[in-house]
């Protein structure tokens, strides 16, 4: 789950910066990602393997005053949806 939501991250911040947009507000369910990213020593991530999509994130957002919140999973219900429908298919699989 923190693989994906860095890669959807990732994504959100180099489209945003693609389109040249200043003070983006990123919002995510995932209360690990979001301390990591807001930490001020980004070295050590909660999962070596998204040391790429963090630092992909932190290049594309750093210098465009944009911020990450995390919000509950309750607020966020289409995605934690799809997400259990997800992991419930390959488990099943």
């Amino acid at each position: 789950m923190i693989m994906a939501e860095a890669a959807a991250l990732a994504l959100a911040a180099a489209v945003t910066e693609g389109m040249n947009l200043n003070n983006i507000n990123f919002l995510s369910d995932c209360e690990q990602l979001v301390h990591f990213l807001n930490a001020a020593d980004q070295t050590n991530p909660p999962d070596w393997r998204i040391k790429y999509f963090t630092q992909l994130f932190s290049n594309h957002s750093s210098c465009r005053q944009s911020r990450i919140f995390k919000i509950s999973r309750t607020l966020n219900t289409t995605a934690d949806a799809l997400a259990r429908r997800a992991l419930s298919d390959s488990e099943s699989q």
